[in-house]
């Protein structure tokens, strides 16, 4: 399921939900159904799979995730992702 399209420049955003008691991750379809997560990645329409970014999730259970906010460009054959704090992205 894809979460979304961005241009350069631009700002995706979307909300994981976590059930802290077993450590599930989802996210809500258009219907607000529970879709589950098995990974997260990113990756340049044009060539997605091979260009692919594996984002990390949350994987703590009792915990409740923190937000996490990445700064994501194409690089030679993958995407780069780094946190969006980190002054080198």
């Amino acid at each position: 399921m894809a979460l979304g399209d961005i241009q350069q420049g631009k700002t995706l955003r979307f909300n994981l939900w976590k059930n802290s008691a077993t450590g599930e991750v989802f996210v809500l379809n258009a219907h607000q159904d529970r879709m589950p997560v098995q990974s997260l990645w990113c990756g340049e329409s044009r060539d997605a799979y091979n260009s692919r970014r594996q984002l990390a999730l949350p994987d703590r259970r009792g915990r409740a995730p923190r937000p996490i906010t990445l700064r994501c460009a194409a690089g030679a054959q993958r995407v780069n992702c780094r946190p969006a704090s980190d002054p080198a992205g």
